[in-house]
This record gives structure tokens, C-alpha cells and sequence, in this order.
């Protein structure tokens, strides 16, 4: 927890960071560590399916996130996001991704006794992305079962 936060803030000092977890016990760890590093930040206790901001953000990040929540709170979670993005702004999903070889197969049997990543697994992403309004979805970055997907809000 706070390890993206102190990430970004290495190649962004300028901007502001805002966090967001429904356990707050994730939440206290994550202010520890910023703290640690010098590194201010908003933590707010809540659910990604209902998020009690208004101000518009330039960018949003969700990092292994997505999979844990249910069918119906997946379309939720990305709406929120969609909701709380600037016109212009950018959504970074890192999740889990489709196997590309036998190895990544192999490993995908493995974590799927552990995690729900059947969506991640079957590439269904990039389609609820695009169901919830966002445009210009690409793969960024792709290592084994993970990847890194952007996507824009444009209304």
C-alpha cells in the first residue's frame, strides 16, 4: 500500500496524489509509508463503486483492483472512474491479461485457485472499458498475466 503513490511522486513531485482503498487498515499502512517518504497525499476510505468526490482528475490509475470486484460492481467501478475524469483525461488499468504462451497458461491455472481473473484472463478489459465511455484503449505495457491498458475520456 502507498508504493504507487511514492512511485509516481519520483517522476511527478509537483502533483497532487489521491488515494483510495475500502480497507483501512490498507489505508494506515499506506499513510505510514508516505509519510515516511516525505510524501503528502489525500487517503479516503471507500468503495471504487461508489466514490464521494466531485473534482474532475487529469489522471487516474487502478492497480490490481479491477478483478476482485463482481460482475455488476466491474461497470460500476469503471463509471465512477469515467465519472471523476477530466474531458481529455486518462484512465490507467493494470490487471490481469489474456496468457500469451504456455508458460503465462500454466501460471494462469495457478492464480486462478488463488484470485478471480477470469474477465483479465479472457481479455474482456478493453470491451468494458469502451462500455463505459471510454475511447482510444491500448495496451501499454504487458508483462506475464499483467498488463497496463489506457484509455480517454472524450465525451
Amino acid at each position: 500500500p502507498g508504493n504507487f503513490i511514492v512511485a509516481l511522486h519520483r517522476v511527478q513531485p509537483q502533483a497532487m496524489f489521491t488515494g483510495l482503498d475500502i480497507d483501512p487498515v490498507i489505508l494506515k499502512v499506506a499513510q505510514t509509508k508516505l509519510q515516511r517518504h516525505g510524501i503528502t497525499a489525500d487517503l479516503i476510505e471507500a468503495s471504487a463503486t461508489n466514490i464521494p468526490l466531485q473534482q474532475p482528475f487529469d489522471l487516474i490509475v487502478s492497480t490490481m483492483m479491477l478483478h476482485h470486484l463482481d460482475a455488476s460492481q466491474k461497470p460500476e467501478m469503471l463509471q465512477e472512474v469515467f465519472r471523476l475524469l477530466k474531458p481529455e483525461g486518462t484512465f490507467y488499468l493494470y490487471d490481469f491479461a489474456p496468457p500469451r504462451n504456455g508458460w503465462e497458461k500454466f501460471l494462469a491455472g495457478v492464480c486462478k485457485k488463488f484470485e478471480p481473473i477470469d474477465d483479465g484472463l479472457r481479455g474482456h478489459y478493453p470491451r468494458m472499458l469502451a462500455a463505459a465511455g471510454f475511447r482510444a484503449i491500448t495496451s501499454r505495457y504487458h508483462s506475464p498475466l499483467l498488463e497496463l491498458l489506457g484509455a480517454k475520456k472524450r465525451d
